[in-house]
């Protein structure tokens, strides 16, 4: 696969598409990908994690300004991902 369908790979995933769909979108046969993207050591898999990954830090961003401005429902979640962060530890 060639560097810029790894690259749309990783844009669909920030966009929230699942595996078969970006799969649709890059018309690229669901057999091939789902091996490659089942294997955590393959690009497509990695392409894949850092869409998702890129859009989590995203949205973790926004939250982390609400729970600055005040926001209690906010500042719960940041308070979640703080201890999921020091158990990762």
């Amino acid at each position: 696969m060639n560097d810029n369908t790894l690259e749309n790979i990783t844009t669909w995933a920030s966009l929230y598409f699942p595996p078969r769909e970006i799969c649709t979108l890059e018309q690229l046969p669901w057999d091939e990908f789902e091996i490659r993207f089942l294997d955590e050591e393959d690009p497509v898999h990695q392409a894949f994690m850092k869409g998702v990954l890129q859009a989590e830090a995203e949205q973790r961003a926004k939250i982390k300004k609400l729970a600055r401005d005040g926001s209690p429902a906010a500042q719960l979640l940041i308070s979640r991902f703080l201890n999921n962060q020091k158990q990762g530890i």
